[in-house]
């Protein structure tokens, strides 16, 4: 948060939280249908992407 990488009004114990539930979801999904679940870090990965997408600071040239 320091470096502006997080938005500074999200709590950080949230934010891990949250990361912490896609995981285990990715875990359990995979876990309960492994035929239809076909690479879970890739499906991981992407979650991951779209939610730092949404928690992540103003990056350089953005919201001006």
């Amino acid at each position: 948060m320091a470096k502006k990488e997080l938005k500074g009004h999200m709590s950080p114990e949230s934010l891990s939280s949250l990361l912490v539930s896609i995981y285990f979801q990715t875990v359990i999904s995979w876990l309960s249908f492994p035929d239809q679940v076909q690479n879970p870090v890739s499906i991981f990965l992407d979650r991951f992407e779209m939610i730092w997408e949404g928690i992540g600071g103003q990056q350089k040239g953005e919201w001006e």
